[in-house]
């Protein structure tokens, strides 16, 4: 069966040169524009049954919580002592009340 429809001039050029350049059935070509956008008009520009989706099913994993708590002996020499000490050095630091000039002589 075959039906005519109106289109503009400048469409029907443009394809019938994509037709002559690509040595293509213009009749065909129109018919397979038409159904490839219809079909995205109707069902979106995805692409459908073109490929494979996979489901899987993921079994829910039971969540258990443990606090293990790990003892280790202590070495003798590095065990706290009971009284809050820390080590004070002998002799008290002096603070730094005069700087000395330094000179510096240029390499020839």
């Amino acid at each position: 069966m075959t039906k005519s429809i109106t289109i503009k001039s400048e469409l029907y050029n443009d394809v019938k040169e994509y037709c002559d350049l690509n040595n293509l059935d213009i009749n065909e070509i129109i018919e397979k524009f038409i159904a490839d956008g219809l079909m995205i008009e109707k069902y979106g520009d995805t692409p459908f049954a073109t490929y494979n989706v996979v489901v899987k099913k993921v079994e829910p994993v039971e969540s258990v919580e443990q606090t293990i708590i790990i003892e280790k002996p202590m070495e003798e020499d590095k065990k706290p002592s009971k009284e809050n000490k820390c080590d004070i050095p002998e002799k008290p630091i002096t603070p730094v009340t005069k700087q000395t000039k330094t000179r510096v002589r240029k390499l020839k």
